[in-house]
């Protein structure tokens, strides 16, 4: 690498001060490397999904760790209380939606077993229009 005064000049004509800087084109457009090897989509993806993982872990030991406190979790986990926020409404989120699939599978075995529609509608508390619906999906 050549030294500062290698590359800078400095003239003065009276007033007048011309700077004159000289970079080797190095400097400017970096070499073209040979691009690195292509990693595989299904080794991306892997990737990607080790590191999800590995975040949401964190994230969730740091809430439990502050007994639901975002603020305190975002500060220990070093993740931002958006991103938490949003990991803890994608958790319930999936959960939720667990919870709906199994009350559907429920209805259909009761279906399948011959109880009126009604009488499912009694036992899961849902209306027999949703029933009817559940059922109709099968």
């Amino acid at each position: 690498m050549p030294r500062p005064h290698e590359y800078i000049r400095i003239h003065e004509y009276g007033n007048l001060i011309e700077i004159t800087i000289s970079l080797p084109w190095e400097y400017i457009r970096p070499s073209r490397r040979p691009q690195k090897e292509q990693i595989p989509p299904e080794e991306l993806e892997r990737i990607r999904k080790n590191n999800q993982k590995i975040m949401h872990d964190t994230i969730m030991a740091a809430v439990d760790a502050c007994n639901g406190d975002i603020k305190a979790a975002a500060k220990k986990s070093r993740y931002t209380c958006e991103r938490i926020r949003n990991l803890l409404r994608e958790k319930a989120r999936t959960a939720s939606e667990a919870e709906r699939q199994a009350n559907i599978e429920e209805v259909r075995k009761m279906a399948a077993q011959k109880i009126s529609i009604a009488e499912i509608a009694k036992i899961t508390g849902k209306s027999t229009s949703t029933i009817q619906q559940w059922i109709k999906k099968a």
